[in-house]
Order: structure tokens, then C-alpha cells, then sequence
């Protein structure tokens, strides 16, 4: 990691405040680990790396699971102006190396269980006890390790909110699931310790287009959100009977979905990102298609996050490396993509655009009350961005004493 670069000159107009530095190469996934209480300002990141600098050869990748540890504010604390040695650059906590490619990491999220993380290689799925900085072997050896149709690998990963289940998705050439589908797998992560790779599983989908992405419901943590390249969002429960096929959302003109995360408040919306746009599903709707249409500019949406704390805020990330940040409150939703003469939709809350030209390869919100607004992304090149952009620490008495003096809270588009 390198030391932090300067910001923006606009920045003390737009941030609370930025943290910036750059990985030793890509990194794939993020992953806040949300430590106890409120007001504990150091925080713990995961995220992963390809390249381990001193640790590769000739032939071979050395790869990483990587724990970041921040200093962040709490919330309450007077807004400070910005610095860029307000808050301290991130630093390694701990690391797990391992032999082969990572495609993503998630924290396993069980009580009693701290520190410990699951892993998705090219060659399987593992667990690393980033504490102990230990990894086992791959425990559960993925089918697709060499697959029969390029292009067919999914990093496709989630963790079952306080429990073991960890979901994930092969592409079958036999030994898993249906044999040339793209399958939704689970695997109870406490058997871990089993000295064999024949652990007990369950296939809860098979379908004909690849599965790009699954999440849990953080209120039902027996329901499975899964997004398709086929447009589908399909609603998969953990206690039916394997291959059983449940609720079914489509996008419109069968859009190809990139992503999908839950409502962590509503245990009815889920987010999607699509190839064109971002949507929004209502569970409750008695039709299949979505509630709101959320246009991109045309640009594909590859990662989408539902706030941790607010069901009308969510972020997501388009293909030209710029991360957006949504409030569904300041319009009613709306089925189709609309058309207007605004500059900006009036949905749309705030874009942060210090990654481009790179593409974005991950996002995810600080889910401690503590740190409420605090947005950590990542980008191809391996620069690591997390800030807190300033429009979300306005309340309403800040924005009317600030009408008072003519100033006038800027929101929209930040460039």
C-alpha cells in the first residue's frame, strides 16, 4: 500500500472526509467487519489481492486476503473540516496468502466467529482465519476449475446473516448441481473442520444463464436473492426441497442483471443492477417486472448496496467508474426508464467520480450506527477510496440555518 495521494480541490465541498491509497494491485472484493458498539472508531475492512508483492514467482500467482484497520469519526461529532491528515490512511491488520486466484471474500458472520472469512478461489472454497492469519486447504473444490465454456466463472459469494450457510455458484461439469447449468449452491460452514471434501450441500437453483451475483436477506436469513444474466431476479428459500424453483422477478426487456442486494430495513425491496440501469423490486407487487427504473446514462451497473440503516438510500457503481448515491425518497418510484428534462434525476443524491476512468470492481456501506454514511469502493487499478460525502451529514435545522445565510446545500451531481 502506498502512502495517500491529494484529493479533488473541491473536496472539503463535497466530503465529510476522504481516505485514499493504493493496493499493491486489483482487488475484488470488500467487506466491512462491524465491530461492537457505536462509538469504536477503529474499523476493520476486508478486502482481497492477486499480486502479493515478494510472494509470487514465474508461473504462479500469490494472492491474499487482506484486513484494513481504520480510524474513523463517530457519529455526533462536529463536522471537521477537511484534511487530508484529518483521519489516518488505512493499515494492514492482517493477511491470509493463498496459491491461487481470488475472486471474492465475505465475512463469515456468525456470532462467535470473529475474524474468520469465506473465501471464493478459482479452484474452490475456502475459509481463512484472518486472526490467526491461517488458511485451510480449499474445502469445498469448485467443479468449474476448468470449465467447459469460457467466460462461465461466476465470483458469485455470500454469507448467511449470524449464521454458517455459505451460498455460491458453479458452473456443473458433473460433480455438482446440474450438469451444464449454472447452479446456486450452499454449504453449512461448520463442518469445516470435517478432514473431507465430501461435505453436505444443497442446490437451491440451476438455471441456463449465469448467476452473477446472490445476497441473503438480512431479515430472513433463509431467503436467497439471486441476479442472472437472463434479467431474472429469483427468490430462493433455504428450507424447500432441492431444485425447487421459487418467486421470479424479470427486468424490462429481459435486461441482463449484474447485481442484487437486499434491503437490510424492508424485507421486501431488493436492488438490482442491470446492463443499462439500476431497479428496484417490491416483493409485495403481485407483477414481475420492477418498481422503479433508475437510469445510468446507458452505463452498466455493476455493483449495488443497500444502506445498512436507511431503506430509501442506496449506492450503486456503473461501468464508467462512478459510484452513485440515491435517495428513493425525493421522488415516487417510477417502472420505466424516464425521460427528463432535469440534468440530474431527482432521485439521484450525490456521484463520486475519483475512480475514473477505472472501472469499479466493489462497494459496500459501513454497516456500524456509528458510521453511518461512510462508503468504502475499490477500482481494477487497486486504488481503495473510503469517505462519507458531506450532503448526508446535513440535517434539516444545519440546511435551514444555512438557508438563513443564503447558503444553499449543494446535491446532484459532483464532478
Amino acid at each position: 500500500m502506498t502512502s495517500q495521494y491529494s484529493w479533488h480541490a473541491i473536496a472539503p465541498w463535497m466530503y465529510q472526509y476522504v481516505v485514499a491509497n493504493q493496493l499493491d494491485a486489483m482487488t475484488s472484493s470488500l467487506d466491512w467487519e462491524c465491530a461492537a458498539g457505536s462509538a469504536v472508531r477503529k474499523q476493520h475492512l476486508l478486502t482481497t489481492t492477486n499480486h502479493v508483492a515478494g510472494h509470487s514467482s514465474e508461473g504462479s500467482t500469490a494472492s491474499a486476503v487482506l484486513v484494513l484497520e481504520l480510524d474513523l469519526p463517530v457519529k455526533g461529532e462536529p463536522v471537521q473540516e477537511f484534511a487530508e491528515d484529518n483521519y489516518a490512511a488505512p493499515r494492514y491488520a492482517n493477511r491470509v496468502l493463498f496459491k491461487t486466484p481470488i475472486v471474492r471474500a465475505r465475512w463469515l458472520r456468525k456470532a462467535g466467529s470473529p475474524g474468520v472469512a469465506a473465501v471464493k478461489c478459482t479452484d474452490g472454497i475456502a475459509l481463512a482465519d484472518v486472526r490467526q492469519q491461517s488458511a485451510l486447504s480449499a474445502i469445498f473444490p469448485l467443479a468449474s476449475k476448468r470449465p467447459k465454456v469460457a467466460g462461465q466463472k461466476s465470483a458469485a459469494l455470500a454469507c448467511q446473516p449470524k449464521g454458517t450457510i455459505v451460498a455460491f455458484t458453479d458452473y456443473a461439469n458433473g460433480d455438482h448441481g446440474v450438469e451444464g447449468k449454472h447452479n446456486l449452491l450452499t454449504w453449512d460452514a461448520q463442518f469445516a473442520s470435517l478432514d473431507t471434501v465430501d461435505h453436505p450441500k444443497q442446490v437451491l437453483l440451476s438455471v441456463e444463464k449465469k448467476i452473477e451475483d446472490i445476497a441473503f436477506s438480512e431479515l430472513d436469513p433463509t431467503t436467497l436473492f439471486s441476479a442472472s444474466d437472463d434479467g431474472y431476479m429469483r427468490v430462493s428459500d433455504l428450507r424447500s426441497a432441492p431444485g425447487s424453483s421459487g418467486r421470479e422477478m424479470i427486468a424490462p426487456q429481459s435486461m441482463p442483471l449484474r447485481s442484487v442486494s437486499a434491503c437490510p430495513v424492508d424485507r421486501n425491496v431488493v436492488f438490482c443492477g442491470g446492463k443499462e440501469a439500476m431497479l428496484v423490486f417490491d416483493l409485495r407487487v403481485t407483477g414481475r417486472g420492477p418498481v422503479a427504473v433508475l437510469d445510468h446514462g446507458g452505463k452498466e451497473v455493476s455493483r449495488v448496496a443497500a444502506h445498512p440503516h436507511d431503506p430509501a438510500l442506496v449506492a450503486s457503481c456503473s461501468s464508467d467508474g462512478r459510484l452513485w448515491v440515491w435517495d428513493l425518497s425525493l421522488s415516487p418510484c417510477h417502472p420505466t426508464p424516464q425521460v427528463s428534462e432535469a440534468s440530474t434525476p431527482p432521485e439521484l443524491l450525490f456521484v463520486h467520480s475519483g475512480h475514473q476512468p477505472m472501472a469499479l470492481t466493489d462497494l459496500t456501506w459501513c454497516p456500524s450506527p456509528g458510521h453511518p454514511h461512510v462508503i468504502a469502493s475499490s477500482d481494477a487499478s487497486g486504488a481503495l477510496h473510503v469517505f462519507s460525502p458531506r450532503v448526508l451529514h446535513v440535517n434539516d435545522e444545519e440546511e435551514a440555518e444555512r438557508a438563513a445565510h443564503g447558503i444553499v446545500t449543494p446535491k446532484g451531481v459532483f464532478k
